[in-house]
C-alpha cells in the first residue's frame, strides 16, 4: 500500500532533479568561495547568482539576502542580532510563534530585555489593538510570523507593519516567513518588514539551507564570529550546493505559486467538505489560513492517538510542530482562547502540490475507522 504524506509543514520531499543539481555543483564548483584563485571565484559566482535570483523573486536587492542553515538560524540571527545592538529594550512577539522565535525571545529576558507577548483571537489572528497598546519608544523589535506552522493562520503583515512603524519608526519588524515562502505572496516592501526568515526544505528543497532578508540600512550585530563571509553577519564557508539547490527550488515554487495555491486550496476545501459530512464532533481550527495547512480537532480524543493510528494505515500527519513532538506536547492552539478539549485533540494535515484527491479520500476513510474505534474507548466526552 502506497504511503500518504500529509506532513509537509514539517518537511517536504526534495525534488529528484535537485539531488542531481547538488551532485553536479559539488563536482564542478568544489573550491572554497572565499579563495582568490580562479576556482574560488567560480564557486563564489554561484552565491552571487543565487542572491540575484532570490532577490528577484522577493523583489528586493541582492545585498539584502543572506544564506543560512535554515529557518531556526535565520530567526536567531535576526532576533539576537537586534538584541546585541542594544544593551536593553523592549521586545514584542505573538503567543503563537515557532519555538525558534519564542525560546530565543524568552532567553532575552535574562539579558535585561522586557518581553511582551501579543495574544491572538480564537481564530488565531494577532490582536492588533493590543499590539498597538504595547508599542512604546523603547520597543526595539517586534517579531510576528506570517503563516503559523501548526494552524496555517495568515497574519496581515501589511497592517502589522503599519502599526509598528506608526507607533515607533525605529522599531525593527521581523517575520518568520518559513511557511509562506514560495507558497503565498509575502510583499516585504509593502509590509515594512525589516528582517524575514526562509527555509528550503518546506518547498521541496534540501534540508540545512535557508535565507534571511535584512533590509538595507538595517543594523544588526552578529552572534557568530568567523572569517567575515556575508559581511560578517553569517560567517563560515557557504554551502554552495545547498544554496544552489534551494534557489532552484525557489524558482520552481515561485513560477507556479498561484497555480499551486489554487490547486492545494481546492484540495483542502475538498478535504474539509467530505470530512465534515463524514465525521461528527470535529472543529476546524484553520480559519483565515494558508491552503497548505489544515488543523482539525477530533473532540474527545487525543491527537497523538489519532496520529499513531493513522500511521498504521501508512498515512502520516502530525499532532503539532515537529520541533515539539518528541519533547513535551505543546500546541499553539491553547493560546487561541479555546477549550482544552480543542487543542488536546488537534491534528495537523499539511499538503504539498503533489498531494491528490485520491489520497484525501483514502485518508478520510481511514479517519472514519480510527475515530469511531478510538471514541469507543475514550473517557472524554466530546460535549463536556
Amino acid at each position: 500500500m502506497q504511503s500518504i504524506y500529509f506532513d509537509n509543514a514539517a518537511t517536504s520531499k526534495i525534488l529528484p532533479d535537485l539531488l542531481k543539481l547538488e551532485a553536479d555543483i559539488y563536482n564542478k564548483y568544489y573550491a572554497n568561495p572565499s579563495s582568490l584563485h580562479g576556482a574560488g571565484v567560480l564557486a563564489d559566482s554561484i552565491i552571487n547568482k543565487s542572491k540575484d535570483t532570490t532577490s528577484h523573486l522577493l523583489k528586493v536587492d541582492p545585498g539584502e539576502i543572506y544564506f543560512t542553515s535554515g529557518g531556526t538560524e535565520s530567526n536567531n540571527i535576526a532576533i539576537q542580532g537586534v538584541a546585541l545592538r542594544y544593551s536593553s529594550g523592549h521586545i514584542i512577539c505573538s503567543t503563537i510563534e515557532h519555538t525558534s522565535v519564542a525560546n530565543t525571545v524568552n532567553q532575552l529576558k535574562y539579558r535585561g530585555f522586557k518581553v511582551d507577548l501579543v495574544p491572538v483571537t480564537e481564530s488565531g489572528l494577532v490582536k492588533l489593538e493590543i499590539l498597538e497598546k504595547l508599542m512604546n519608544d523603547k520597543t526595539v523589535l517586534v517579531s510576528i510570523m506570517h503563516v503559523n506552522n501548526e494552524t496555517g493562520v495568515i497574519q496581515d503583515l501589511t497592517k502589522i507593519g503599519a502599526i509598528i512603524k506608526y507607533k515607533n519608526a525605529r522599531t525593527l519588524f521581523h517575520s518568520d516567513c518559513v511557511q509562506s515562502y514560495g507558497k503565498i505572496p509575502i510583499g516585504l516592501r509593502e509590509s515594512k518588514v525589516d528582517l524575514a526568515s526562509f527555509s528550503a526544505h518546506k518547498i521541496h528543497g534540501p534540508r540545512g539551507v535557508g535565507a534571511l532578508y535584512i533590509k538595507k540600512n538595517t543594523v544588526i550585530k552578529p552572534f557568530i564570529y568567523g572569517g567575515g563571509q556575508q559581511h560578517g553577519i553569517r560567517p563560515g564557508t557557504e554551502n554552495i550546493a545547498g544554496i544552489a539547490s534551494f534557489v532552484k527550488a525557489s524558482e520552481i515554487a515561485f513560477k507556479d505559486l498561484k497555480i499551486n495555491f489554487d490547486k492545494v486550496n481546492k484540495l483542502k476545501e475538498y478535504f474539509v467538505n467530505i470530512l465534515t459530512d463524514s465525521i461528527d464532533g470535529i472543529r476546524i481550527n484553520s480559519k483565515y489560513s494558508s491552503p497548505y495547512i489544515l488543523n482539525i480537532s477530533f473532540l474527545g480524543l487525543k491527537s497523538e492517538a489519532i496520529v499513531n493510528a493513522l500511521s498504521e494505515y501508512k498515512i502520516y500527519a502530525s499532532s503539532g510542530s515537529s520541533c515539539n513532538e518528541r519533547q513535551k506536547k505543546t500546541s499553539v492552539i491553547k493560546d487561541f482562547d479555546l477549550d482544552q478539549l480543542v487543542y488536546e485533540s488537534a491534528v495537523r494535515f499539511s499538503f504539498s502540490r503533489f498531494n491528490t484527491q485520491d489520497e484525501v479520500l483514502r485518508c478520510i476513510e481511514a479517519l472514519k475507522e480510527v475515530v469511531s474505534y478510538l471514541r469507543k474507548f475514550s473517557t472524554i466526552k466530546k460535549g463536556d
